[in-house]
């Protein structure tokens, strides 16, 4: 399928850890993680901060996460905390630049137990040469905290960049990432 590449880098990603000491990791989305997104993507707390607040379609859904694993400039990942998948962790690369939107999204009922900031650390490994750029409502204040906690820098009242600077060898800004919604 052309995404060899993205599995075996996802692969070599060091394993990171929620707060209750099991391993965060990630995979790429399939067209049978279908079903399973868009059981998140019904959820109310999800679909509160979304760029699109409409819930599509069983069908909807399923065309667009077929267009999406066909995109070369998109990489869809499943979330997985001690293997089991709790969320989705979307980069979609903006034109032909090196920035990088980020959009996470992760299973409500496992909200505060550090599995999103683990994902998104990955996330910063995986595209460390990247900008990574991020939109979020300002009402969504968890995910406006998980931005700022792992160096996202507030560039308006909506968007957080961030990008590596090797020299400190840390995170600093800028560079952005999505907290929006996968339809």
């Amino acid at each position: 399928d052309g995404r060899g590449g993205w599995r075996v880098l996802l692969a070599l990603l060091p394993e990171e850890r929620a707060r209750d000491g099991k391993p965060v990791t990630l995979r790429l989305a399939e067209r049978g993680d279908s079903e399973l997104m868009f059981a998140w993507q019904s959820m109310p707390e999800v679909r509160r901060y979304s760029r699109c607040p409409e819930l599509p379609s069983l069908a909807e859904h399923v065309a667009w996460v077929e267009a999406s694993l066909a995109r070369p400039d998109r990489v869809l990942s499943l979330i997985l905390h001690d293997g089991l998948p709790v969320g989705v962790l979307r980069f979609d690369q903006l034109d032909a630049t090196p920035i990088q939107e980020i959009s996470i999204l992760l299973d409500p009922r496992l909200h505060g137990r550090g599995i999103a900031a683990a994902a998104l650390r990955l996330g910063q490994q995986l595209f460390r040469g990247a900008i990574l750029h991020a939109e979020v409502d300002p009402a969504n204040a968890a995910s406006r905290r998980l931005f700022q906690q792992a160096g996202f820098q507030a560039i308006d009242a909506r968007r957080f960049d961030w990008s590596y600077e090797p020299r400190t060898a840390g995170p600093t800004a800028p560079a952005s990432a999505a907290a929006e919604v996968i339809p």
